[in-house]
């Protein structure tokens, strides 16, 4: 029995709800030391180790979430998408009717999108006004560029996005952006077909064979169920494909999952609130639609950024761990292994080969992110720089060599470098 005073009063504890006090203040007080790092989860069984693991990463993609302040990145998303809302469906419907599927686009709109009819209406004036000047010739010139702008400067918004998650400090060039994501825009019609098209021919299978229950209810199941694995699927390729850095496959399906299942339900529940829109209509009038869906936008990109947060956890989980033990790295630390980077380029340059940060990484056993700083410093003296950065492969992935003949540079070229360039990178 025990007893604590609140507001002037002494109350007593019972013995259970002491008991739970307790393990909730040594809970807290486990977090707050940090202690969730310092457990070998080698020793652990099984079971443990796993459920350590998905502790350390769920802490962790809050711990960063906040900290990157990933919500304003959201609320940046979530103004570029409305702004690139007609120029994007102005392209999809484009390219549908000149395939003869404007009607089926149309109507999986109609469909995804539960707005009133006005403002369904009101879209699609829209997008037909875009495409009807776009006849007319006034496309060409201002048109063209806003067309660009607005589809660039989304995707430019995404990108930066990702890589503030993934600490990357290079964008890719205006060149991929234009080519790489422009082109997804133009598929994205044709997979929209292609799937409306895969649910016809499920459900017609199931209408020529009508007396095989099992089959038809297995049917039916796979194509209610085939919007969740797209999301899914969809956000797995965006968790690997939009960093300008390595993401590994492994990294991205579980937080795939998680966005996509909660991308659905989140639409689900958007979709049926359009039910409580007339309780709006007192203070928004015609307007009351609108107020609802920029919130599911904002929060469909507050889950997606979630998602590619706890990706980043699951790759980066021993990083995180190391910066947690040793939060501050001395200058004498940092040079040390700014000495020991700069020596794998000039062996592997030596035998005609460049690194990308994730072999350095494998190589010298240090945290990626303490590589990408480094190497980020190695190439920020733009006049006499010690490392080179260059771009392979169709992703153009960035990998780095000396920037220098490897014979002129040794320990102390580093530590002098490193002096010159100023603490103000430390």
């Amino acid at each position: 029995m025990a007893s604590t005073r609140l507001g002037g009063h002494r109350t007593r504890l019972t013995g259970p709800l002491l008991f739970i006090i307790r393990k909730i203040m040594k809970l807290i007080e486990f977090f707050r030391q940090g202690l969730l790092w310092t457990i070998d989860a080698s020793q652990l069984p099984r079971l443990r180790r796993w459920a350590l693991h998905a502790m350390r990463r769920s802490v962790m993609s809050v711990e960063l979430f906040l900290s990157r302040n990933l919500s304003a990145h959201a609320a940046a998303l979530t103004y570029s998408s409305v702004l690139s809302a007609v120029p994007i469906l102005a392209i999809i419907f484009a390219i549908s009717r000149g395939f003869g599927f404007n009607q089926l686009i149309e109507e999986k709109l109609k469909a995804n999108v539960r707005f009133t009819p006005e403002m369904i209406q009101a879209i699609m004036d829209f997008v037909n006004s875009y495409l009807e000047r776009a006849k007319g010739g006034v496309f060409i010139g201002v048109g063209l560029v806003m067309l660009l702008y607005t589809l660039i400067n989304l995707t430019s918004n995404i990108e930066t996005a990702f890589n503030t998650i993934w600490q990357v400090k290079n964008s890719r060039n205006i060149y991929r952006r234009t080519v790489d994501y422009i082109s997804v825009f133009f598929l994205l019609p044709v997979v929209i077909v292609v799937t409306s098209g895969l649910q016809i021919f499920l459900l017609g299978i199931g209408s020529f064979l009508p007396n095989f229950t099992f089959f038809n209810t297995a049917v039916e199941v796979l194509v209610q169920l085939s919007p969740y694995v797209l999301a899914v699927l969809a956000f797995i390729l965006l968790y690997k494909m939009m960093p300008n850095t390595l993401v590994h496959w492994r990294a991205t399906f579980l937080p795939g999952l998680f966005a996509g299942i909660s991308f659905m339900l989140l639409q689900w529940f958007y979709i049926h609130s359009q039910l409580w829109i007339s309780s709006y209509n007192a203070i928004y009038g015609s307007f009351a639609a609108i107020p609802l869906f920029l919130l599911w936008v904002q929060l469909s990109w507050t889950i997606c950024l979630f998602g590619a947060q706890l990706s980043y956890a699951n790759q980066m989980e021993a990083d995180f761990a190391f910066e947690k033990v040793v939060p501050h790295l001395s200058h004498a630390s940092h040079d040390r292994a700014g000495v020991q980077v700069m020596q794998q380029l000039c062996e592997a340059f030596d035998r005609g080969k460049a690194l990308s940060a994730q072999d350095i990484s494998r190589i010298t056993a240090l945290p990626l992110s303490l590589v990408n700083t480094l190497l980020y410093e190695l190439t920020a003296d733009t006049e006499h720089p010690l490392v080179s950065e260059i771009l392979r492969g169709h992703r153009q992935t960035p990998y780095f060599q000396p920037a220098r003949p490897t014979s002129q540079i040794n320990e102390q070229t580093v530590l002098d470098y490193f002096y010159h360039l100023g603490d103000d990178l430390h």
